[in-house]
């Protein structure tokens, strides 16, 4: 049952994840979290960019192909808010290689994706 009360990204994308991890327990491993956060000090900044660091690729990455799809990326959102310009111009990017790409922004929202994506055939 969706709380009312405006939970953080954070803690959308947690019990999210939470919530795959027990219910797809086979591929628990194959979902995880792209640490592409901006709140960095300027040092760890740099050396993240130098690491591969990219702004505005999705917080979470599904390994697992399913249909015409690579595999399937989940930006997490509170209700109202919006992508940010980096993420418009990454989002087109990944899908145009095959990735599916979703923005999710209730917990109900990713549960009914994860169970649209994995009816899907594998590739």
């Amino acid at each position: 049952m969706e709380s009312t009360t405006r939970i953080s990204e954070a803690r959308l994308q947690s019990c999210c994840v939470i919530w795959f991890k027990n219910t797809h327990r086979q591929h628990a491993d194959l979902l995880y979290q792209i640490k592409n956060d901006g709140r960095k000090h300027a040092i760890s900044a740099s050396s993240d960019k130098a690491l591969g660091l990219t702004p505005g690729i999705p917080d979470t990455f599904m390994a697992i192909p399913r249909g015409p799809w690579h595999g399937l990326y989940v930006e997490f959102k509170r209700p109202g808010e919006k992508l940010s310009d980096a993420q418009r111009k990454v989002i087109p990017q990944l899908q145009a290689q095959g990735y599916r790409v979703e923005v999710v922004t209730t917990e109900e929202q990713f549960r009914m994706l994860v169970y649209e994506y994995l009816a899907h055939g594998t590739a």
